[in-house]
């Protein structure tokens, strides 16, 4: 009879380990699944950023090499477009013989701001527009 109670009190114990291993692991996958969660939605807002950004130095170049073609005015001050339902703010500034286009896109977890220096150099009757640096920064 001794034998049972003592197999009986191990049973308990290792019934008790085993489950505190399995709600170990079970807390220890939940973490890891909700981390990894949390930086694919962090890496897909960024990219969403990057992009609207992005779209908004193409409209700066786009409305620069219009102004320069059709010999129109270059947009003063900040220009804002909608981009997929998103306020994007660009402007096209002179820089000596460069033009700097900075576009701005933010939401409630940052900025995301890209800058262009853009060269025109003309040859004959043909604009030939280079992108001499690009820079991207992220900021609160």
């Amino acid at each position: 009879m001794k034998m049972e109670k003592k197999q009986g009190g191990y049973a308990l114990l290792v019934v008790l380990l085993v489950m505190m291993f399995v709600m170990v692991t079970g807390v220890t996958i939940y973490t890891k699944i909700n981390s990894d969660t949390q930086t694919r939605i962090q890496e897909e807002r960024s990219a969403k950023m990057r992009y609207l950004a992005q779209a908004g130095v193409e409209e700066g170049i786009y409305r620069l090499h219009q102004a320069l073609t059709e010999k129109k005015d270059l947009p003063v001050g900040p220009q804002t477009i909608e981009v997929s339902g998103k306020p994007v703010t660009y402007s096209v500034k002179t820089k000596g013989e460069l033009y700097v286009v900075t576009a701005e896109v933010a939401d409630g977890k940052g900025t995301t701001r890209i800058q262009a220096q853009v060269r025109i150099s003309k040859t004959g009757t043909q604009q030939k527009l280079e992108i001499l640096d690009y820079q991207r920064s992220v900021g609160p």
